[in-house]
């Protein structure tokens, strides 16, 4: 008897049909993928400006931006987050999306790029996330000290 349960084959039965789709990066072909998530700036204290590593994206056409600032110490602190993308043939970087000034409180922001979307000035953009893009954060105040984290959900 065969097993008709969702995601499961038998024998490799399925294998033969499986057609993942693919798209074209410029040099060879990815897979497509749904909703992916990631912790793209670990939960840290911070007293100065940087900023991420660079990630690909393999094929979503925005994202979405948690930055989580849980704690904060010092006269006026304050952070800036900005979504850039890289440029292919400088290797410079372009502001997709600059946040308004978060003042030094615990909160919790959401930031949205998205073609489809309607903008809101420094929460929203109608924009596209490159194939390679990061995120930057400015500090400023006497002696800051912020602790916070970006989470981003790349949307296809």
């Amino acid at each position: 008897m065969r097993d008709t349960k969702d995601n499961q084959a038998q024998n490799g039965d399925l294998a033969q049909f499986l057609v993942l789709p693919l798209a074209f990066n410029g040099v060879g072909w990815d897979r497509v993928y749904n909703n992916t998530e990631a912790a793209s700036v670990a939960s840290a204290a911070r007293i100065v400006s940087g900023n991420s590593e660079d990630f690909t994206n393999p094929n979503a056409k925005g994202g979405i931006f948690v930055l989580d600032l849980t704690a904060f110490s010092g006269t006026g602190p304050t952070v800036q987050l900005i979504v850039e993308g890289k440029d292919p043939v400088s290797g410079g970087y372009y502001p997709i999306l600059t946040s308004a000034v978060i003042a030094g409180a615990v909160a919790k922001t959401v930031f949205r790029v998205y073609p489809l979307l309607v903008a809101v000035a420094n929460l929203t953009v109608q924009d596209m996330l490159p194939r390679t893009w990061r995120l930057r954060w400015v500090i400023a105040g006497t002696t800051p000290s912020l602790t916070f984290s970006v989470g981003s959900i790349l949307i296809p």
